[in-house]
């Protein structure tokens, strides 16, 4: 469950239909609109264990965006999201246009290859 501060925070994020479409090397390697992140200077205070959390709702959003079943863990974790911040732009999007899947997972493919580029 997120702390007060955090859910303040996430509470005043608000859904732009021209949000920037950004791709995310670290720490999802992944797409995301740049409305539903918070600022990044906020997200460095949170409590720890907030920043984990809000952070792996983006992984779980890919999942269901794949339509793969959540674990018992996510599904909870998402639903005490969801039940804290149920305005928040990302549960908002839980679906790609075709558009929007081809191009998430020519950023996914780059993401890849960076990293093992860098691993070599």
């Amino acid at each position: 469950m997120l702390s007060e501060p955090a859910v303040k925070e996430l509470a005043g994020l608000a859904i732009k239909a021209d949000a920037e479409w950004m791709v995310n090397v670290f720490p999802f390697g992944s797409v995301y609109w740049a409305d539903e992140m918070p600022d990044i200077r906020q997200l460095v205070h949170c409590h720890e264990q907030d920043r984990k959390e809000i952070l792996q709702t983006f992984s779980i959003r890919l999942k269901v965006w794949d339509g793969k079943v959540l674990s018992d863990d996510e599904t909870r974790l998402w639903e005490s999201m969801l039940d804290q911040v149920p305005s928040r732009p990302l549960f908002r999007r839980l679906n790609l246009t075709e558009d929007h899947a081809v191009s998430r997972r020519k950023a996914e493919k780059q993401v890849g290859a960076g990293v093992r580029g860098a691993i070599r």
